[in-house]
């Protein structure tokens, strides 16, 4: 079936899922293979491809950070966790400073720098697509170090938890999520 082609006379059958009426007529929208739903006397339209995923309020997402201002923090979405489809309309969102911790946070690059690998919940997908960090599981999966860019390790330090590099030993905070270092991008 090709959208345009006409599957039967409105009078006949009901529009369902792929389908629609125009001038009496139900026809295709989708590329795929027609049937009929019996329990709502509709046409319905099985699509040949899978549709492209829209991220909604409340999604998990792995994002890679592209750019640290003061007040907030931009991402590119790599992938929608427990999901393997692309995302429609690119993946770029922003992460306001107010969204980034429960604590109080006085600069977004005390808690995020440029290539930081995160996990983080998408709060408002429209008009421009908005995340949080807040919450245990949410936050930096992998960073790396400002100075020489290794990846850095989790440790204790005087006020809690840090991260250091094992190579130059700079020492740094991040906003990290309890399973930071453990490989778990796909985990909520």
């Amino acid at each position: 079936m090709l959208p345009g082609d006409r599957i039967a006379a409105a009078e006949e059958i009901l529009p369902g899922y792929g389908t629609v009426e125009i001038d009496g007529e139900i026809k295709g929208t989708l590329l795929g293979t027609f049937t009929v739903d019996k329990e709502k006397s509709s046409a319905e339209i099985s699509p040949l491809t899978s549709t492209p995923l829209v991220v909604t309020e409340g999604m998990t997402v792995i994002a890679e950070v592209r750019h640290v201002m003061d007040k907030m923090v931009l991402v590119n979405i790599l992938c929608v966790v427990g999901v393997d489809r692309t995302i429609v309309g690119g993946g770029d969102g922003a992460i306001h400073i107010s969204d980034i911790s429960n604590e109080y946070v006085v600069n977004a690059k005390d808690k995020f720098r440029i290539g930081d690998i995160i996990r983080a919940k998408i709060t408002e997908p429209e008009p421009s697509l908005r995340m949080t960090t807040k919450g245990k599981n949410l936050g930096s999966l992998r960073s790396y170090c400002i100075e020489c860019r290794h990846p850095l390790e989790k440790t204790k330090g005087k006020e809690g938890i840090v991260l250091e590099c094992p190579r130059c030993g700079h020492v740094e905070d991040r906003k990290i999520a309890a399973d930071y270092g453990e490989g778990g991008f796909n985990r909520e």
